[in-house]
């Protein structure tokens, strides 16, 4: 299976871009307003996270719980699709949403900016003035979003593989480039690919799992998953919810074989320290640094029933 996210901005044909080479490749086509739909549907609250994203003050616990909420289920939709069926997205920076999938060809897409001031007076039917302003200030606000969301620039070439510049490049001949590229070996799902794709999508799934959660959902757990293995952390503070953690992703559907706690409590500065497996743990007052500790990790072994793993 084959992935393309494509990066655009305002009036600059990224989703025909992305339109044209899904019709090429004979791929589904995705763009970031299914799944914005999607997450509305999920209950997320996508217009609020959205103007505190773009807007320049501080971050409230239960927005960067939301926010959180919000990118897991983001890449667990993904994630299921591109197990199971070549795709493209076209969207702000959907590649960011699948960090680690070597098989993910990245693309920009750019276009001059008289280009784009046309467009938005004939789409919008204002004037030049009004055009110009409402471009520089939805690129703003996109570049606010990927800062906040992921903490990157937009700009930073280093997060794509090929940016095209489509004002001398038609959208078709941009296509045909594309495809050619994206049968290069190098954006070929490999075994090691896949397994990265199947950790996102088990890390994300038990985020989401802990968000839905009433018991769980006001807690700021951090998951990541390694060799289809799930590691939860939180701050000492949370010890009692935590507590719940085991048995809310025992009920994630045919994905956990089994439950443990390791003896060690590691924290994110020194070193780590052992401690019994046990529900006695340190108190907030018996750890000196304010930053984040792994206090406790449940690990969560992935079964091996997964799409496409041929079982």
């Amino acid at each position: 299976m084959q992935i393309a996210c494509i990066s655009r901005g305002t009036r600059g044909h990224g989703k025909e871009l992305a339109v044209a080479l899904a019709e090429k490749m004979g791929y589904e086509c995705l763009g970031r307003e299914d799944l914005v739909e999607a997450a509305i549907e999920e209950g997320i609250q996508v217009a609020r996270l959205e103007m505190a994203m773009v807007k320049p003050r501080a971050f409230s616990e239960r927005l960067a719980l939301e926010r959180d909420h919000y990118l897991a289920f983001c890449r667990s939709f993904l994630c299921e699709r591109a197990l199971t069926k070549s795709l493209v997205y076209h969207g702000r920076t959907g590649h960011l949403l699948l960090p680690g999938i070597a098989h993910v060809l990245r693309v920009r897409v750019i276009c001059d900016e008289e280009h784009r001031i046309r467009s938005a007076m004939s789409d919008l039917g204002v004037e030049r003035e009004k055009a110009l302003r409402y471009i520089r200030d939805v690129d703003e606000d996109r570049s606010r979003w990927v800062r906040s969301m992921y903490a990157v620039s937009v700009d930073e070439p280093i997060n794509y593989d090929l940016t095209l510049n489509l004002q001398h490049l038609g959208v078709e001949n941009a296509a045909s480039a594309l495809v050619a590229m994206a049968q290069l070996p190098d954006f070929q799902m490999t075994p090691a690919s896949r397994q990265a794709m199947l950790d996102l999508l088990l890390g994300a799934n038990a985020r989401l799992a802990l968000a839905r959660d009433t018991r769980t959902a006001l807690v700021d757990f951090k998951v990541r998953a390694d060799g289809g293995v799930v590691t939860v952390s939180y701050h000492p503070r949370d010890l009692r919810t935590a507590e719940f953690v085991p048995r809310v992703l025992e009920a994630l559907p045919g994905q956990v074989t089994s439950i443990h706690t390791p003896r060690k409590i590691q924290r994110t500065a020194g070193t780590a320290t052992d401690q019994p497996t046990s529900p006695n743990m340190p108190s907030p007052n018996q750890i000196s640094s304010p930053l984040l500790f792994l206090a406790r990790s449940f690990l969560l072994s992935r079964m091996s029933t997964w799409p496409g793993n041929g079982s």
